[in-house]
């Protein structure tokens, strides 16, 4: 995972209706203050068989398959808007011409 995508991350970004499972919590908030702290000096943690990513601009811990699930969708938003975008130009040409 590149770095440059997780700074602009925080568990804000999460769905509410987000498919994966919910044993362990999505994510933690006000990590450097408590027992995850460890997880500064790491880049992440592994907390009850999930792996967790450090988030240092907001402080937080996020599930590492919930991470990918949010940018798979993010990308999926970002290609479906370019299209649209396209097709919209498209049509102007036509309209102008």
């Amino acid at each position: 995972m590149k770095l440059r995508t997780i700074e602009k991350f925080t568990l804000a970004d999460i769905p509410w209706d987000c498919p994966l499972h919910r044993k362990t919590p999505y994510g933690i908030r006000g990590v450097s203050h408590g027992m995850f702290s460890v997880a500064r000096h790491f880049g992440g943690i592994q907390h009850q068989g999930d792996h967790y990513i450090y988030l240092q601009h907001s402080d937080e811990l996020i599930r590492d398959d919930v991470y990918r699930f949010v940018r798979k969708h993010q990308q999926q938003a970002r290609k479906d808007a370019r299209k649209t975008m396209s097709q919209k130009q498209q049509e102007l040409k036509i309209t102008i011409s």
